[in-house]
């Protein structure tokens, strides 16, 4: 997810038990995020969220959005049984990178970038985080997710935000090879991953739903809603970065310290990770943005994780503190 400028437009407070397509077409498809500025601009920042109304400042609507979920994780996601992590290395990043997917492939890792003007992809050595190779994209976009796919696993494609455009790229040259448009209920790209298994790729749009594409057409083939088996009626929205681990899906939760696993098949939420200490809030800059950045490694059951404009990119183990799932 990205960020938005000076004017806030207005947002709206969705029920999450309405109709997601209907709701989007009266809320002008969910309204705008806020744009990253630097410390010294007099700009307020401004969050898009369907949960949040009105027109305020970041500060404030950050508030909101803390006391909105609170509860929620407290009750809903906690209630699952937070699983352990521990810290592997740390690998410097560009910490004006403003992170939108990460991704693994041939010994390299791939970065998606945002902001408008400054989007990229990247190729990354996952050893030092220098920056290998780049291109940028058209610069009145914003760039979004980002994975490697196809059968010998030498493509990369890439959402945009808001244009409603994505790239597929050739992995060795980072030419683009094909320009695509897409859809979704918000009319928006946020994450996408890739199930080798179904040879479909998997994305996300800030709501509750997930989108599984065909990797040769690149069109929807179904979609499927992300709730909480212990209150189904409840759903669970601002799903942000993805990745496929083991077949399951993995999420960001877009501006929380959480990765949530889900089922593929149904969207029911299996468990979550809880990365407050990882790098604590209290301890970021001002302009230190959000947790966000999933990948898999070279090496099973290790993973690097980052945020938007994170000086550093963690490898780590994920352990379980309890054996099994619901």
């Amino acid at each position: 997810m990205g960020k938005k400028s000076k004017k806030s437009p207005k947002q709206q407070l969705r029920n999450i038990d309405e109709d997601y397509d209907a709701d989007m077409k009266r809320s002008n498809h969910g309204g705008e995020a806020r744009r990253s500025q630097s410390k010294k601009s007099s700009n307020n920042d401004n969050v898009s969220l369907y949960h949040i109304f009105g027109t305020l400042s970041s500060v404030v609507l950050v508030a909101i959005i803390s006391v909105l979920y609170k509860g929620y994780e407290a009750s809903n996601l906690k209630a699952f049984g937070s699983l352990d992590y521990k810290v592997i290395s740390e690998i410097p990043h560009d910490p004006k990178a403003f992170t939108q997917g990460l991704t693994y492939a041939g010994g390299y890792l791939y970065e998606s970038t945002g902001m408008e003007g400054q989007s990229q992809v990247r190729r990354l050595d996952p050893k030092t985080g220098d920056v290998l190779a780049s291109v940028d994209i058209p610069a009145e976009m914003f760039g979004e997710g980002i994975t490697v796919f196809g059968e010998k696993r030498d493509k990369l494609i890439q959402l945009t935000w808001k244009h409603q455009v994505g790239f597929v790229y050739n992995i060795t040259t980072l030419e683009v090879i094909k320009q695509f448009k897409f859809d979704t209920a918000t009319k928006q790209g946020w994450g996408i991953t890739y199930n080798p298994d179904q040879r479909e790729l998997i994305v996300s749009d800030g709501s509750d739903w997930l989108y599984f594409w065909d990797e040769d057409t690149l069109k929807e083939t179904r979609r499927v809603r992300v709730w909480n088996p212990r209150k189904k009626s409840q759903r669970l929205a601002l799903l942000n970065e993805l990745e496929f681990i083991d077949g399951k899906l993995f999420a960001n939760l877009w501006y929380r310290d959480f990765i949530v696993s889900f089922d593929p098949a149904n969207g029911a939420l299996l468990n979550m990770y809880e990365f407050e200490q990882l790098w604590p809030k209290d301890e970021r800059p001002e302009d230190a943005d959000c947790f966000n950045g999933i990948s898999l490694s070279d090496v099973r059951g290790e993973y690097f994780m980052t945020g938007k404009l994170w000086p550093t990119i963690y490898r780590l183990k994920l352990k379980p503190k309890k054996p099994g799932h619901l």
